[in-house]
């Protein structure tokens, strides 16, 4: 990072499915983190940096439906055992502000939900690209979904507020950017089924119950701070399933 005045660090594991979870989500979130930012301290010249963290480094285990979280909060989760990518987050985010203090840089930090959106490249390996990937191939059309409950944000609303982050001078602390409330997974699965490009395909029919607990999130220092604008969820739905068949991952149905 040498010459460099701003740090965006963007990148971290997130998987679903998983063989080792400390050596694929814990200790890779925990050491990329800390590799860079010890080599920010290295360069002496960076200002800012600014982190992605994620909204599972600020939801307890047992989420309460009637509250309303945001960068105020940090998770409880004590093990990776059951929990290990909120675990990883939550590591990793707490190693940064840790190696953070008493340093001349100041650190940024982007709590985001489950980001969804146009991707640029024709990597497959996003959790969020594996996911509607899997629904527009087929591979649920005779059975039901997981009962997967969790906020959405678009891509480029995450960019904008990275930039932001950076650049704004009063931006500080912790920054939670999402829709008001987690949304249940078969609410993507609709908006799909509606557009009529995307009703030929073999989507879900159903999704599995109990759902997971609806959470709340307050994104309003966002708005304030960063200028941060909601887009419409359905709009990048849309987007990004629209962008998966052009860049020929998943394949167009005539």
């Amino acid at each position: 990072v040498e010459g460099v005045d701003y740090v965006f660090h963007t990148a971290s594991p997130f998987f679903f499915k998983f063989n080792d979870p400390v050596k694929d989500l814990v200790e890779p979130a925990v050491n990329g983190t800390l590799n860079v930012l010890k080599s920010v301290e290295k360069s002496g010249k960076v200002k800012r940096v600014v982190l992605t963290s994620s909204v599972a480094a600020v939801l307890p285990v047992d989420v309460d439906e009637s509250r309303l979280y945001s960068g105020d909060d940090w998770s409880d989760v004590s093990s990776y055992e059951k929990l290990a990518y909120k675990y990883s987050k939550t590591k990793a985010e707490q190693a940064a502000w840790e190696f953070q203090k008493g340093k001349s840089w100041e650190l940024v930090v982007l709590n985001p939900t489950f980001i969804i959106g146009p991707p640029h490249y024709k990597r497959a390996d996003a959790e969020s690209i594996r996911t509607i990937k899997s629904w527009l191939d087929g591979d649920y059309k005779d059975k039901p979904i997981p009962p997967t409950r969790l906020g959405l944000i678009d891509v480029r609303d995450v960019a904008y507020c990275h930039i932001e982050a950076a650049f704004r001078e009063h931006a500080k602390g912790r920054y939670t950017i999402c829709t008001p409330a987690s949304v249940p997974f078969f609410e993507i699965v609709e908006i799909l089924a509606k557009h009529p490009e995307f009703s030929r395909y073999p989507l879900p029919k159903s999704q599995e119950s109990p759902l997971q607990t609806r959470y709340q999130i307050d994104s309003s220092r966002a708005i304030k701070d960063l200028g941060f604008a909601r887009s419409p969820y359905d709009k990048a739905v849309i987007d990004m399933a629209t962008q998966l068949v052009k860049l020929g991952i998943v394949k167009k149905i005539d």
